[in-house]
């Protein structure tokens, strides 16, 4: 019989890149779960007491001893079990996925202050009147919560109003005391996100994102580990926050390809997502104006139920589609907007309307040539094409983020003012448009103007208040936003997407384009303007 003086071993899975557990011994018996500090190798590294048989046999002497246990509520066996199927699903090492469990051992220090984001108020007084589709819709996905696993796919068209719909669910988990996690694809939609969400619940909920200080980065996992934080909104990472009582996860834009993790651990969140609400057995939801292929597959073979919104809410409608031959419509040498653009341009913006000109291209031109020798500027580290930024005088790799001063000679011949550049980025329809339109208000958005998550909602802020009437904008501007007097997108080179190796390249390029026109219209025209101001899309394509 062993004694209680008698020191006790047991498993523990350290934080690091292997696959095993290792044994510890420590002056008492640690549940499972537990969080400790270990010496591993040649440092001490956070580890989680782990289940097991152990070995009975080692000689007590040899085996290390736990350095430091962690006053924080314990990893749940649910979450345990989580890991364990996310790292053979994934073909990789347990230890990895608990690193993004926990990512810092500062997260598992008590906060010295006291946890916010508590969600007193579930009906915050900010809930709008659905419309008779979205109440079936609502309904559907309220029945739902508090019972079995099940995949639901709300698919509603740009603007129905999915996010009033899926919040409704949302407010019905909270009800029954269960936390709620709504990931986006992107740290450019959280912000605004947020704003609706406290508007609706009357509460602001935990953010979880790269951007989030380490100091909220702790408060939000010890509100979520202990049961206080009841609503996270966040990137994929925060599907493996440690909650203790999660009742559903809905997945917005569950299309979009940026909820796919492509280094360290390689997977996809959407589909880890799904995971881990049929291992925890609560309901998760899937919304998007464009599914995937995957998820209508699953839906056609009975594995999803699905919703559908076809209709915009509030008497908007949807855009008028205008597909321009750039053969046909021919443009003035060195311009890349079409007549027939530039005409609804100035129209739109005659009528006090913001215009929204897509081009999902960074920089000035995305390819520089010499007109004497007809070298291509390229990156010296991996050949790709270098784009020139001319903004900054800079010609950067979009690929390895290789950069340095845009040079007056060719690198290949030494001569002068030969170098010419092919093909239109957002900065050169920025220039074209000021030319043609020298008092209309132009604002540049992509990820090169926009280098933190704060003034990229001032923008957007400014863009909804009609500080704008022209946006020049990449991806970024394609999903998500609602900008209220928008009701003229043109897209530049709408078929550029479907060049390349990109096996999903149509899928994709036509997601795309559903989605950047749906950013127009959605705010109900007056009586006055039916039949002549409905949003305008014009497809520049060849």
């Amino acid at each position: 019989m062993v004694s209680k003086d008698q020191p006790q071993i047991m498993n523990v899975l350290p934080v690091t890149g292997i696959d095993r557990a290792y044994s510890y011994k420590a002056d008492e018996k640690l549940p499972v779960g537990t969080y400790v500090q270990v010496s591993f190798g040649r440092q001490d590294v956070v580890g989680v007491v782990w289940g097991g048989e152990v070995d009975s046999d080692l000689p007590i002497n040899k085996v290390k001893k736990i350095s430091e246990v962690y006053d924080a509520p314990p990893l749940s066996r649910d979450m345990i079990a989580y890991v364990e199927k996310v790292a053979q699903w994934t073909m990789t090492a347990k230890g990895s996925i608990l690193k993004m469990v926990i990512p810092s051992y500062k997260l598992l220090e008590p906060p010295k202050r006291s946890l916010k984001f508590q969600c007193t108020s579930i009906d915050g007084g900010g809930a709008v009147e659905l419309s008779e589709g979205q109440g079936i819709a609502a309904h559907d996905l309220r029945s739902k919560i508090g019972q079995e696993y099940s995949c639901t796919l709300l698919d509603g068209v740009t603007g129905a109003g999915k996010t009033e719909v899926f919040f409704e669910a949302v407010a019905e988990c909270m009800r029954a005391g269960q936390q709620a996690l709504i990931m986006m694809p992107e740290i450019a939609l959280t912000g605004g996100f947020v704003d609706r969400f406290e508007k609706r619940f009357g509460v602001r909920a935990a953010m979880w994102h790269s951007q989030v200080t380490p100091k909220q980065r702790m408060t939000v996992w010890h509100g979520v580990a202990s049961g206080v934080t009841k609503a996270v909104i966040g990137a994929r990472s925060s599907l493996f926050l440690p909650y203790a009582d999660l009742g559903l996860i809905v997945v917005d834009e569950e299309h979009d390809q940026s909820y796919k993790q492509e280094d360290n651990v390689i997977y996809h969140a959407r589909d880890m997502a799904v995971m881990r609400g049929a291992m925890l057995k609560h309901p998760v939801v899937l919304a998007s104006a464009t599914p995937s292929l995957e998820t209508l597959w699953n839906v056609q073979s009975k594995r999803y139920e699905m919703v559908k919104l076809p209709d915009r809410f509030g008497g908007a409608h949807m855009p008028d589609m205008n597909l321009i031959d750039m053969r046909e419509d021919k443009r003035e040498a060195g311009n890349f907007i079409s007549p027939t653009l530039h005409s609804a341009i100035q129209e739109t913006v005659r009528r006090g309307e913001q215009v929204l000109l897509f081009l999902n291209r960074r920089g000035y031109a995305p390819l520089t040539l010499c007109r004497s020798c007809g070298a291509r500027l390229e990156c010296p580290q991996c050949t790709a094409w270098l784009v020139e930024h001319k903004k900054t005088g800079r010609t950067f790799c979009h690929h390895c983020d290789y950069g340095g001063r845009s040079p007056n000679a060719c690198p290949s011949c030494n001569e002068v003012d030969t170098l010419v550049p092919i093909g239109p980025g957002v900065e050169r329809i920025a220039e074209e448009v000021e030319t043609y339109y020298p008092d209309a208000r132009v604002m540049v958005l992509s990820s090169d103007t926009v280098e933190e998550g704060k003034s990229l909602q001032e923008k957007l802020d400014i863009i909804k208040d009609g500080g704008v009437d022209i946006i020049i904008g990449t991806q970024m501007t394609a999903k998500g936003h609602h900008f209220p007097k928008l009701t003229c997108v043109g897209v530049i080179d709408a078929d550029i997407g479907m060049k390349g190796g990109d096996l999903r390249a149509g899928e994709r390029t036509w997601q795309l384009l559903h989605q950047v026109a749906g950013r127009a219209g959605r705010e109900a025209l007056g009586d006055d303007r039916k039949g002549a101001g409905l949003p305008a899309i014009i497809h520049d394509g060849k």
